[in-house]
């Protein structure tokens, strides 16, 4: 693959919160708190070096770099940029936390995969756009706010398992000018890269301040009603009811810009089908790739719904088959996005950051078109990555995928 192709293959790390260990005092001596990266963070940073894109020499050319705006960047500069993050951490804990929680590190990966676009893909790009669809259908774009929400930010992901997503998205600042003068709040939620799905269409029906005495029943954030913020009052409505879960638009790279105008250029990516395939059961899973790929592109959003919704709902040990010659990938998925979590990863990179797999690429770039995917065992949200794991050694045991297969331990 040339530098072009190796930028298209890492993944797009999405914005997120990082937990940090706990300052400890051991035998006199004081432990500093570290960052706990997730699996999706760690096997990003492995791919990043596995594709060989670090630049050696950032150190040199990275105060060229440093205030210049990530939108004027190129290529190679933008690579510099990542590189002084990863290696950053090496000498400072915390840099890759930093640049995941302020949104610089997505919003670098989306300005590289933007700018190394071959011409092929930007000229086939949608010229359709949100604004579009609102004027078709008689609502001025400028009187509708449009908010995205990020299935990686912690309260919104516990509001969306329990039902409680207009509650959670009434509850903002109370400097939010945009929000108050616009007549319908558009909400998505983001998928894959910086695209996004329809929710709901509300209507903004005035705001009042936030009291725990209205907080719901059953509400899983209870610390949102004890911010100095405001209640939003919103009342669902049926516009576009019909493209919930089925319109998905390009946000593009100002991702951090969560809450945005509907004049705003927003590409319509797609519409998917209503068309829904049922998940027949973890142990009749049996996927190729490119039935894999169709599912992590879908996000739960139309025909596999299903299909995401188990794949996300619990951990496992899978199985990998190099149906050219049989050989076998034995890994674990202890992630919070659980097994379509790992999986998208093997979507977006096709080796997942697998040492052996990188190799056979190498050697055959489309193999991996030939790989399927099964399910050896599964366990529960709460399962500890300890469990996972050793689940997953015993396997590789029982099938010799290190001594007859593609794992190297």
């Amino acid at each position: 693959m040339d530098t072009n192709e190796r930028c298209q293959s890492l993944p797009i790390i999405h914005t997120q919160k990082v937990e940090w260990t706990k300052s400890e005092k051991e035998n006199n001596v004081v432990i500093i708190p570290h960052p706990i990266y997730s699996e999706e963070v760690e096997s990003w940073i492995e791919t990043f070096y596995s594709l060989d894109l670090a630049d050696c020499d950032y150190i040199s050319k990275y105060s060229d770099v440093e205030q210049k705006p990530i939108s004027e960047l190129t290529r190679d500069e933008t690579l510099t940029r990542i590189t002084a993050i990863v290696r950053g951490e090496k000498f400072c804990d915390g840099r890759i936390a930093d640049a995941l929680e302020s949104g610089v590190l997505e919003e670098l990966c989306v300005h590289l995969h933007e700018i190394t676009k071959s011409d092929k893909k930007a000229k086939t790009s949608t010229s359709i756009l949100l604004s579009d669809l609102l004027k078709n259908n008689g609502i001025n774009p400028d009187e509708v706010v449009i908010i995205r929400h990020v299935m990686s930010q912690d309260h919104f992901n516990k509001c969306l398992k329990k039902g409680f997503v207009k509650e959670y998205t009434q509850i903002q600042g109370k400097n939010k000018k945009m929000l108050k003068r616009s007549k319908y709040w558009m909400v998505f939620i983001g998928t894959n890269g910086t695209r996004a799905k329809l929710y709901c269409m509300y209507k903004y029906k005035g705001f009042s301040h936030v009291s725990e005495h209205t907080m719901p029943t059953g509400f899983p954030c209870p610390d949102m009603y004890k911010d100095d913020a405001n209640l939003y009052e919103l009342e669902e409505t049926d516009l576009f009811s019909d493209l919930k879960d089925r319109l998905i638009i390009e946000w593009g790279s100002a991702t951090q810009s969560w809450y945005q105008s509907a004049n705003v250029r927003k590409p319509i990516v797609a519409i998917h089908s209503q068309q829904k395939y049922a998940f027949e059961g973890y142990e009749s899973c049996i996927y190729s790739f490119e039935k894999l790929k169709e599912i992590v592109d879908d996000m739960g959003m139309g025909a596999y719904e299903e299909h995401w919704k188990a794949l996300s709902s619990v951990k496992g040990v899978y199985l990998i088959v190099d149906t050219t010659d049989g050989k076998q990938y034995i890994g674990s998925a202890s992630g919070d996005k659980g097994i379509i979590g790992r999986w998208s990863e093997y979507v977006n990179t096709h080796h997942g950051g697998n040492k052996e797999l990188i190799k056979l690429l190498e050697n055959d770039p489309e193999r991996y078109m030939k790989f399927r995917f099964t399910i050896l065992k599964i366990f529960s949200d709460g399962a500890s990555e300890k469990v996972v794991t050793d689940a997953e050694k015993l396997f590789k045991a029982k099938l010799g995928s290190v001594e007859f297969g593609l794992n190297d331990n």
